[in-house]
Formats: C-alpha cells, sequence, structure tokens
C-alpha cells in the first residue's frame, strides 16, 4: 500500500509538471502570435503612411504641373508713387526663397492687400490641375471643375512682353494682364520657363505656402 501510494503521488507530479510544461508553451505561442500581429499591424500601418506620403505627394505633383514660377512674397510697399488709377493699387513686393523683386498691379476692390502681408505668388500656363486640360478658364471660374483657382485667392489672365537681360544673370519680365502689368526681377534661372508671347494665368494667395 505504502509503495502503491508513492507511485500514485510520484505519477501526479509527473502529470501537474507535463501539465505545467503544456500550459507554459501554450502561453508562449500566445505570446509569439500576439508579437506577430502587432508586427504586422505597425508593417501595415506604416505601409498605408507611406502609400498616403505617396499619393500625397503625388496630388501635389500633379496640382502644380502646369505651374512654371512660384515664390513666396511680402508686400513692401502699396503705391510707392502714388495711386495711377482708381480702384488699382501696384503691390511692390520682395521674394523670400529667391530674392526676386516683384511689382504688379491688381484690383483693390478684390484683392485687397497692407503693406508686410505675406503672398504666395505662381505663373501657370494651365489652370487644370493636371497642366495640360483644354477646358476654358469660364469652366474653372463657376467651379464646375477642380483647378488652380481652388488653390488661390485672386487670378488673371496674362501675357508675357517682354524678357530682358538687365546686368550678368540678373532678367526682367514684363506680363500684361489687359493693362495692368507685372514685373519680376532676379536670377535668370529661376525665370527661365518664361517666355515671350506665351499666355499665362497669374495667381496670388495670402500666407505663405
Amino acid at each position: 500500500l505504502k509503495n502503491g501510494f508513492c507511485h500514485t503521488a510520484i505519477l501526479e507530479r509527473l502529470l501537474a509538471a507535463a501539465l505545467f510544461a503544456i500550459v507554459a508553451l501554450i502561453y508562449k505561442h500566445i505570446l509569439a502570435c500576439q508579437a506577430v500581429g502587432e508586427a504586422l499591424k505597425r508593417h501595415r500601418c506604416g505601409n498605408r503612411q507611406r502609400q498616403t506620403l505617396c499619393c500625397r505627394q503625388a496630388v501635389a505633383a500633379q496640382a502644380m504641373a502646369g505651374v512654371v514660377f512660384q515664390d513666396d512674397f511680402e508686400v513692401a510697399q502699396i503705391n510707392p508713387e502714388g495711386a495711377k488709377f482708381e480702384k488699382v493699387n501696384r503691390l511692390v513686393c520682395k521674394g523670400v526663397v529667391y530674392e526676386i523683386e516683384f511689382l504688379i498691379d491688381v484690383n483693390s476692390e478684390l484683392f485687397e492687400c497692407e503693406e508686410g502681408d505675406k503672398l504666395t505668388v505662381a505663373l501657370a500656363t494651365s489652370l487644370s490641375v493636371d497642366g495640360v486640360s483644354e477646358a476654358k478658364a469660364i469652366d474653372y471660374a463657376r467651379g464646375a471643375k477642380a483647378s488652380l483657382l481652388d488653390q488661390f485667392d485672386y487670378a488673371m489672365h496674362g501675357t508675357v512682353y517682354k524678357f530682358q537681360h538687365v546686368k550678368d544673370t540678373k532678367v526682367e519680365v514684363y506680363v500684361s494682364h489687359g493693362g495692368l502689368l507685372a514685373r519680376f526681377r532676379g536670377d535668370q534661372r529661376h525665370l527661365k520657363k518664361l517666355k515671350v508671347d506665351a499666355e499665362v494665368y497669374t495667381l496670388l494667395r495670402k500666407g505663405s505656402a
């Protein structure tokens, strides 16, 4: 009886040890599965973030496809020689990135500015987001199609009528918007895409990009 009791106790201990080992293995397996799941989750999130970033970059690149010039400016003076015409302000601006001197006449009722205001200025050959659409400007103005007008506060259609060298690498580019003038003066590297007789849209937005 004594030997039988000992054998039973030993078997119980062996079973308990085996059961504990099995539970431990199951627990380790669960932890490993959780770790794999978390890793997959982080991987998927990382992929989604990268895909989102790539999509945003692609959209931004596409949206600027027709833009041949863009820079941030600060309004240094308004009508430095006095107002020449009613409801027209002449803005004299300094470029932030390319240090380009920029002068432009704007409708003072449609685009109000003060000295010290920050502006983003762009010139584009098309208002379409892909730069190649043949839609008419009136369609964009009515909001029938997505366009660069959605990103700016003020726009004028004009023609580049003069491109002249000033000194060394400095050039001046003149644009006429039906009598309202714009002039860019700066390094030719940043203005070389502006060609004489090219039709362009001059786009302005308050605040830097």
